[in-house]
C-alpha cells in the first residue's frame, strides 16, 4: 500500500505479541530484505521453522542466505 515503514512497525509489533506468526515474519523479511538481508534471513528461517510445510518460507531463506554472504 506504499507505506513500508508503517507496515514494518506493525509487523514487528505483531511478532512481539505473537512470536509464532510465520506469515508476519515472512512479510517483515520481504520489507527489510533489501536493506538488511541478514535480518531477512533470520526472519525467513523463523517462518520456515514455524511453518515447515510452506515452501515459500524455505525458498525465501535460501534467497536471503545467498544475499547475506556477499
Amino acid at each position: 500500500m506504499g507505506r513500508p515503514d508503517e507496515a514494518q512497525q506493525e509487523l514487528r509489533k505483531t511478532l512481539e505479541l505473537d512470536g509464532t506468526n510465520a506469515q508476519a515474519a515472512y512479510n517483515l523479511a520481504v520489507i527489510v530484505g533489501k536493506e538488511n538481508p541478514g535480518e531477512a534471513l533470520a526472519l525467513c528461517r523463523k517462518a520456515a521453522e514455524l511453518s515447515p510445510d510452506n515452501p515459500k518460507y524455505r525458498n525465501a531463506a535460501t534467497y536471503y542466505q545467498s544475499r547475506s554472504v556477499r
